[in-house]
């Protein structure tokens, strides 16, 4: 059966491969991309239906209706396909933005391995110089270089030996961290040199009883983000402390929640 949150996930997919599914002709069929085919589940309302088709094994999704649960994995969606346009780490990364100058470089080499690629004289020095700097990218990083398979690929066809590490192999090398919270529409990534803490923002942390309950986990992420960056945080002196604070006692709730009864 056709629905939103499929059509949802394979944009997740595709944006997590570096793929653009607005350009990539693999993936545009008859016109219409793969966003194409998630608004079309679109709402007057402004949310989004799960099938137009009527699924018996789920009563609750009508066929005319907007539906939370496809509205929600069609917001994550269509987040994956913002941060990928951006230069976010992909949706489900949840380490703190690379460095803008680093980040740069990998752009920069992708570009370079697509460019060789199509130029129809791909040397071998320059393969090999390629590689060398595709091998000083981090091994937890090089996920980001999408253009690898195009690199491996000529190295293959000019006999070269190809010494680099399988990615699986690195997937636990960031033991520790509780993931990070970007701000969805700061395009500078990395950069908080005009952020501010401002007064709704210390409203909001107003709002939190002094003994939350999870529920409030989320909210008191996103403040302590934005005072960890602000520039004005001293204007706000021991925000940051008690939030932190309030952190513990959300995840100390957290841990108990998850016990077995």
């Amino acid at each position: 059966m056709e629905n939103v949150e499929s059509t949802g996930q394979v944009l997740v997919a595709l944006c997590a491969l570096g793929i653009d599914p607005l350009t990539d002709q693999r993936f545009i069929k008859g016109g219409n991309t793969v966003i194409d085919g998630i608004m079309k589940y679109r709402r007057p309302d402004g949310g989004f239906i799960h099938s137009y088709t009527y699924d018996e094994e789920n009563l609750s999704a009508k066929p005319d209706q907007s539906n939370s649960i496809a509205s929600e994995q069609t917001l994550y969606a269509l987040t994956a396909y913002y941060r990928y346009l951006v230069g976010y780490r992909s949706l489900y990364d949840f380490r703190p933005e690379m460095m803008t100058e680093f980040k740069e470089k990998i752009a920069q080499l992708n570009q370079d391995i697509i460019k060789l690629k199509n130029s129809g004289n791909q040397k071998i020095s320059t393969i090999k110089l390629l590689f060398e700097r595709y091998m000083a990218v981090p091994i937890e990083e090089r996920c980001y270089v999408y253009s690898y398979k195009y690199l491996a690929e000529m190295m293959s066809d000019a006999n070269l030996s190809n010494t680099s590490e399988y990615l699986a192999a690195a997937m636990n090398i960031t033991e520790k961290g509780n993931g990070a919270v970007t701000d969805l529409f700061n395009t500078g990534s990395g950069n908080y040199e005009d952020y501010l803490f401002t007064d709704r923002d210390y409203q909001d942390y107003k709002s939190i009883p002094d003994h939350p309950s999870t529920a409030y986990y989320p909210q008191i992420i996103v403040l302590l983000g934005k005072i960890s960056n602000a520039q004005n945080a001293e204007e706000y002196p021991g925000v940051k402390e008690d939030l932190e604070a309030k952190k513990d006692l959300c995840g100390s709730h957290t841990g108990k929640d998850r016990r077995p009864q």
